[in-house]
């Protein structure tokens, strides 16, 4: 497994306050911080399938208001 730029404990809690809101079918980590060319400017981007579109903006606020990431949590929404 490819080692992260993120810590093991913040992707947990990201993924715990994803699940404590909606239920994916599936989460992906992807881009710069997953391929380890991130910048101090890059976000968190992660996938979310098999949710309602309506609930993705409320989920990305809460995420970013609540998460001491001093990085923007990005979520994509995919349908399966």
């Amino acid at each position: 497994m490819k080692k992260l730029n993120l810590s093991e404990n913040l992707v947990n809690q990201i993924v715990e306050k994803i699940l404590q809101e909606i239920e994916p079918e599936k989460i992906v980590l992807f881009g710069s911080q997953v391929r380890n060319d991130n910048t101090k400017s890059s976000d968190i981007d992660i996938a979310l399938f098999g949710v309602r579109e309506d609930k993705i903006f409320p989920l990305k606020n809460k995420l970013n208001e609540e998460l001491d990431t001093l990085k923007d949590i990005d979520l994509v929404l995919f349908d399966t």
